[in-house]
């Protein structure tokens, strides 16, 4: 899967950080840790701009959770399984049985959607329940569930993410 999230990662930095028409490429894409279905790796593009990257993949699915060296935080779910239209949908987050979170303003190519998390106390909250669940759902406003995430191993893969950004 690491194939697919490198150019998913070149498509979403063009998409997510207004890139002139031409993708930006990847200079350096460095595995700095790996538990269970976890991974995080330290990515460079051509333009300087440098990434933490937290990713987990189950099946056909993955979500990936990218920090900038500025701390813009963004997060990213897909699925090579989904087979409808979703630009049409409303998408929330719910991790475990805790309360679902809106996630808006998708930026969307294919079958991958991506969400800037601001930065505020509300996604600081988001990512330390990713860190401390066990699943993470993905469903559509009507509660029809869309996708699941595993989030074994999340705890230490969020440390190792905040660590690679430390280091940035």
């Amino acid at each position: 899967m690491r194939h697919s999230f490198t150019a998913i990662l070149s498509l979403c930095t063009a998409a997510l950080l207004a890139a002139p028409a031409m993708a930006q490429e990847i200079t350096e894409d460095v595995l700095v840790f790996e538990r269970g279905l976890w991974t995080v790796s330290r990515v460079a593009m051509d333009d300087g701009t440098r990434y933490c990257v937290a990713e987990v993949v189950s099946d056909n699915a993955w979500v990936t959770i990218w920090i900038e060296q500025d701390g813009t935080t963004g997060i990213e779910f897909n699925s090579e399984d989904w087979g409808y239209d979703i630009s049409t949908e409303t998408f929330v987050a719910t991790i475990d049985n805790r309360r679902g979170r809106n996630l808006a303003n998708p930026d969307i190519s294919g079958n991958s959607v991506y969400f800037h998390l601001p930065d505020d106390k509300t996604s600081i909250a988001f990512l330390g329940e990713v860190r401390d669940g066990r699943e993470l759902y993905l469903n559509n406003k009507q509660g029809e569930l869309i996708a699941k995430f595993p989030l074994t191993g999340s705890s230490a893969s969020i440390g190792a993410v905040v660590d690679c950004v430390d280091r940035l």
